[in-house]
């Protein structure tokens, strides 16, 4: 996975200050497409052609995980970083 293009798109989302449906949302947008990836045929037969998709599929599941980690790790730096400025803002 590109990590440059992560870390711009990442910047972005972070400074846009996104809520957690937004989270929720493209969290959601890529287990769908896992399942989606998942119900399609891994082999098929065109005429006299047999493809067999399954490193195809097995690749792009494994990006759209990537993804989901990242959604899930970005929120939790976030949570910690509020948390953390609460906690601070009740020590004083």
């Amino acid at each position: 996975m590109d990590s440059t293009k992560w870390k711009s798109g990442k910047q972005r989302y972070e400074r846009a200050k996104k809520p957690l449906s937004s989270f929720d949302l493209d969290i959601i947008k890529y287990k769908d497409y896992i399942d989606d990836i998942q119900a399609e045929e891994t082999i098929t037969n065109l005429r006299y052609v047999r493809i067999d998709n399954g490193i195809l599929k097995h690749t792009i599941i494994e990006h759209c995980e990537a993804w989901i980690l990242k959604f899930e790790t970005l929120l939790h730096q976030i949570a910690k970083t509020e948390l953390y400025s609460i906690y601070t803002y009740f020590k004083r």
